[in-house]
């Protein structure tokens, strides 16, 4: 099982304004190709939290109907295991999160993760690359 990071969803759901640079397109190709093994049956886990950030971008890009919609279906999906976040769990975040000079929200994807002893991540964030004993995955 991998973590799956909130960019993921954001970048296969994104619904560009503009015509998207050749690099844009191919990380949103990559996004939609994760989804896809997960709407099928791959297993993640991920946080409420992180959960949260992409329900909030879906809601400002998308009519609330639509939005709705797709956040059911994200819920009812059972390949998506979603983790309950307690203060205590952010709180013991934050060292994480300045130890690699990164967000809270990344730093509580990695106390997840070795909670959960899982080692790798989908995530187009590159700085999980830095962090020892995780393995980033864009595809």
């Amino acid at each position: 099982m991998r973590f799956l990071d909130a960019n993921v969803f954001i970048y296969a759901f994104l619904k560009a304004r503009h015509k998207l640079k050749a690099e844009d397109q191919a990380v949103k190709e990559a996004a939609e190709s994760i989804i896809s093994r997960v709407s099928k049956g791959e297993r993640v886990l991920t946080t409420v939290v992180h959960m949260s950030e992409v329900f909030n971008f879906i809601e400002d890009w998308l009519p609330i109907d639509e939005a709705l919609k797709l956040e059911e279906g994200l819920l009812s999906n059972d390949a998506i295991e979603v983790e309950a976040v307690d203060r205590e769990a952010y709180i013991s975040s934050i060292d994480l999160a300045k130890e690699n000079s990164i967000g809270l929200n990344d730093g509580l994807a990695i106390s997840v993760m070795e909670k959960n002893g899982i080692s790798e991540i989908y995530s187009f964030d590159k700085h999980f690359e830095k962090i020892k004993g995780i393995r980033r995955f864009t595809k």
